[in-house]
């Protein structure tokens, strides 16, 4: 079973490179991942997802070991449950200090997305490691 096609775009401008989930998992599967789900929890629907520059970024730079693993974000996040070690009142103090914008705080492992959804997709806006 094939999912969506996964866009993965560079700021400004730069045409989005696809990839399929099927061929990540696969590498996945090749890569170290102990500790993170890499099955499809069904969380997030099957809209396009992107991954901003910033995102990708933050990935490698909080995430060394999987630096050159770009192609894995997408099974992370296809695996990420929803984040519940966050406080109530974390949540709202990023909520004031991001223009009101509402998001979802997904986490797979030691790894917590932070993810938007935007004209019928989900952008990725960074990827931290929780607290």
């Amino acid at each position: 079973m094939e999912g969506p096609a996964i866009a993965s775009i560079e700021e400004p401008k730069i045409a989005p490179a696809t990839f399929r989930i099927s061929e990540n998992v696969l590498d996945a599967k090749a890569t170290n991942l102990a500790g993170y789900q890499l099955y499809d929890n069904a969380l997030l629907d099957k809209r396009e997802v992107i991954f901003t520059g910033h995102a990708k970024k933050r990935f490698r730079e909080r995430f060394p070991a999987f630096a050159s693993k770009e192609n894995l974000l997408s099974v992370l996040l296809r695996g990420a449950t929803e984040d519940k070690t966050m406080s109530s009142k974390d949540k709202v103090i990023r909520i004031l200090n991001n223009n009101f914008t509402s998001v979802l705080y997904l986490k797979n492992g030691n790894m917590r997305f932070i993810v938007k959804e935007e004209r019928k997709r989900y952008i990725v806006i960074t990827v931290e490691k929780p607290d």
